[in-house]
């Protein structure tokens, strides 16, 4: 067996687990899992906030809003906003990895089809000044902005200097808005959540009527440098 062989072979079987993980994982991860899991770790109860943000935003069919709306009834706001942000970060690493090292195929997986769609968009026009603006403004799609990030030339030293920087700005927006909000009211939780997917949906139309000025302007320029050979 050949190097090449040996080495296809390996990336089948970590195809493989990885989908495996993915189906046993996104099976039991819920709410009532978070739960359990912060009450099982005791002191260590934060670290739990953590894990589930990382998980929603590798697997993105399992939602995070409410996980973060749990966390404000256990811990309150600010370590709230604090967790979420670590959070994120190392879900930004390993989603970033996940796409430059196993590429498509496997965020497919991950992510799902409709999302995956969303990712591939992205990744047409992407790039820092885009992630800074994705960091600001798109916070809903952490996820996406980040499997994106990695299917791109993007390095990872710049792609995480301006997640780190930038993405702490709407965690500790938000914090302060927080703030003002009664999480005991079922109510001010609703709108909450609607508050995240109507901020995602902006982004998402704002991005995507961006894609399409700028394929516009590829296929303006391709015109005219035929027109100019012919």
């Amino acid at each position: 067996m050949n190097i090449k062989q040996y080495l296809s072979i390996k990336n089948v079987i970590l195809v493989v687990l990885i989908i495996v993980f993915v189906l046993v994982i996104s099976s039991f991860v819920t709410k009532d899992w978070m739960i359990n899991l912060v009450e099982s770790l005791g002191p260590l109860g934060p670290l739990g906030v953590v894990i589930y943000v990382v998980i929603s935003h590798i697997l993105t069919p399992v939602a995070g809003s409410p996980g973060i709306v749990l966390s404000v009834g256990l811990f309150g706001i600010l370590e709230t906003m604090v967790l979420t942000y670590v959070g994120g970060l190392i879900s930004a690493t390993i989603a970033f990895f996940i796409s430059k090292k196993l590429g498509r195929p496997i965020v497919r997986r991950l992510a799902g089809e409709d999302t995956f769609k969303e990712i591939d968009n992205l990744v047409d026009v992407f790039d820092e000044k885009l992630l800074v603006v994705a960091r600001l403004f798109g916070f809903p799609l952490f996820d996406v902005v980040s499997y994106a990030a990695g299917l791109t030339p993007l390095s990872y030293k710049n792609y995480m200097i301006i997640t780190v920087i930038v993405s702490a700005i709407p965690s500790f927006t938000v914090n302060y808005i927080f703030q003002f909000v009664d999480f005991n009211s079922p109510t001010s939780i609703l709108m909450i959540l609607g508050f995240f997917i109507v901020i995602g949906a902006i982004f998402i139309l704002i991005i995507r009527r961006y894609i399409s000025g700028v394929k516009a302007k590829k296929l303006e320029v391709e015109r005219t440098v035929n027109q100019d050979r012919n």
